[in-house]
């Protein structure tokens, strides 16, 4: 695996939000070694070819496309990007999402370090004073719910060796996210 991590990110009718997401992940990618890719969901504005234009010539950029049989869903997105990921871990971003690269050196020094399966990015809570990346699993659901008002893929890290062992996949439809997240603690 050539980078550390990648950044996937599912578009759908995301042209108004290119220009900012892609000028924060273009801004990242020159200070790490990370690679984004864009899984264009059957968009119905410019968004892929905006994204096409973005990313010529941007070796550590890659666009991908889902098949026009296939549903708008973020998650089949996700699956693509999964496959097509050559990375250790890998962060989930919509394309309305941005980071700020003071918060992804953190993260970066972080991966760098561990071997988890899941992890949450955030801010500490009173019971986890010693680090902002909460660590959960299937022992530990009640703290998840008690812990977590997201129930959104974005902001967490996953390690891809982990999802591919278990053949951790989004499943089309509502609630998908909350689905993946439970089958991900379901497998640690």
């Amino acid at each position: 695996m050539n980078n550390l991590i990648n950044i996937i990110i599912p578009v759908f009718n995301g042209e108004k939000f290119i220009s900012q997401n892609f000028n924060c992940c273009l801004e990242i990618s020159k200070k790490f070694n990370i690679q984004i890719i864009y899984i264009d969901n059957n968009s119905t504005d410019n968004s892929f070819s905006i994204l096409k234009k973005k990313i010529r010539n941007k070796n550590n950029f890659l666009l991908y496309k889902t098949k026009k049989k296939e549903k708008n869903s973020p998650g089949i997105a996700r699956n693509i990007g999964i496959k097509r990921s050559k990375s250790n871990f890998i962060l989930f971003l919509d394309i309305d999402d941005i980071i700020k690269i003071n918060n992804f050196k953190k993260l970066i020094e972080y991966l760098k370090k561990t071997s988890a399966n899941l992890i949450y990015l955030g801010k500490s809570n009173k019971k986890n004073r010693s680090s902002p990346y909460l660590k959960y699993n299937i022992k530990s659901l009640n703290k998840f719910f008690k812990y977590s008002n997201n129930m959104e893929v974005v902001g967490l890290i996953f390690n891809k060796k982990f999802l591919i062992k278990h053949r951790l996949k989004f499943s089309s439809g509502i609630f998908e996210d909350i689905y993946f997240i439970f089958k991900c603690h379901f497998s640690i």
